[in-house]
């Protein structure tokens, strides 16, 4: 499943947002609290995603891959 394979940390940050994702490729979109999406990528394996220049608040970041999709959420203070 999908959701079983991403991690997503810290869940309150102020610059960076770590992605830990098992052995595979994935679709990502972040979105604000009103549903405004502010990105949208593909990472692999681990990566890093600049948040600094957000608004402090609650995001959320839906991956998607072959069909499913998993949505966890985020602060940024």
């Amino acid at each position: 499943l999908i959701a079983q394979s991403i991690s997503v940390y810290p869940t309150i940050t102020h610059d960076w947002l770590t992605i830990s994702a098992k052995n595979d490729t994935y679709s990502y979109a972040i979105y604000d609290l009103s549903g405004q999406r502010m990105v949208t990528s593909t990472l692999a394996s681990k990566a890093t995603i600049d948040v600094s220049f957000y608004e402090n608040g609650i995001y959320f970041i839906s991956f998607f891959k072959d069909g499913q999709t998993t949505t966890k959420k985020f602060f940024k203070n």
